[in-house]
């Protein structure tokens, strides 16, 4: 009879933010690292339940100077540029070109290509009923379309 083990493993990372493991390197040094260490307590933890052995873990504490992330956020970036914009006119100008690029193509899209220009006037007459052999019915049974109906 296999005997069953109850694996609890808590990730280093849980009681720390992110810009606390930041320690002057890369923010993707950063990524990086929390990526390697997610993989090394996945691997532990399938090697411990593969072994039987009962696993612990407990809080270390912080080692070592930390920094908080300096850089700006992007969201305030993006709507402080937004705001000089629209103060300038800047915001209004642009509009109006997306606005006038999007008719021009509207009113005068690309050609398709190998599509080339008509020499001769041509129509044809196009019959798009269709008469159905048989009815169709749902996956309940209800008929929505007769024979020779369409």
């Amino acid at each position: 009879m296999m005997q069953s083990h109850h694996v609890q493993i808590k990730p280093v990372t849980s009681q720390l933010h992110r810009s606390e493991l930041y320690r002057g390197g890369s923010r993707r040094s950063c990524m990086t690292l929390m990526g390697s260490l997610r993989t090394l307590g996945l691997l532990a933890a399938v090697l411990c339940e593969l072994s039987g052995t009962e696993v612990q873990a407990k809080d270390l504490g912080t080692h070592g100077p930390l920094f908080e992330v300096t850089e700006p956020s992007i969201l305030d970036t993006i709507k402080v540029r937004l705001r000089e914009m629209e103060a300038s006119g800047e915001l209004d100008i642009m509009k109006q070109e997306m606005q006038d690029t999007t008719r021009a193509y509207v009113n005068r899209p690309r050609p398709v290509t190998g599509l080339g220009k008509t020499e001769e006037y041509a129509s044809w007459d196009v019959d798009l009923s269709i008469t159905l052999k048989q009815d169709l019915a749902d996956h309940n049974g209800q008929v929505f379309a007769r024979r020779a109906q369409w």
